[in-house]
């Protein structure tokens, strides 16, 4: 008689067991819904948070690119200083605007003085920037990652 009113109890604990764990997994699955529907706007949001950076990281890349090619352009102040003396060479004896010439030589040579350094701050405005772009693609590279992988896992649920 002990052995069957056990087997009973048992038998009643185990459905008391199963209805309490699938009132369990109807809750999650309803707390799983609206949680994918929070989902699906943070979601939306973080794409175009990424969408913004990648206009910026353009930005960046034209601007890095205009100051390439201008470093390109510009030219060297050896250069300049060159072409200077080459027409200060080709004056004739004797020439009466000499001392004109001389301010304006020396002008030029302070524009040169202001010039070079003025292109070794774009050149370390340049390096700073290939780098700003580099650790920008990396981030890019990796939220794209991320956010693929979680709109799959999404379209999976």
């Amino acid at each position: 008689m002990e052995a069957a009113t056990w087997m009973r109890n048992k038998t009643v604990s185990r459905l008391g067991a199963a209805k309490g764990l699938m009132f369990l997994f109807c809750l999650l699955t309803l707390i799983c819904q609206t949680s994918s529907t929070v989902d699906k706007q943070e979601l939306a949001k973080l794409r175009q948070n990424n969408e913004i950076l990648k206009r910026e990281l353009e930005g960046l890349k034209a601007e890095h690119k205009f100051l390439s090619n201008l470093l390109e352009y510009v030219p060297k102040p050896d250069q300049s200083m060159e072409r200077l003396w080459d027409s200060f060479d080709s004056l004739p004896d004797g020439f009466p605007e000499m001392t004109k010439r001389l301010k304006q030589l020396t002008q030029k040579v302070e524009e040169t003085h202001m010039s070079l350094k003025e292109l070794e701050a774009v050149k370390h405005q340049l390096t700073e920037l290939q780098k700003v772009i580099a650790v920008t693609e990396k981030n890019l590279e990796e939220s794209d990652r991320i956010l693929n992988s979680i709109e799959k896992e999404h379209d999976e649920f």
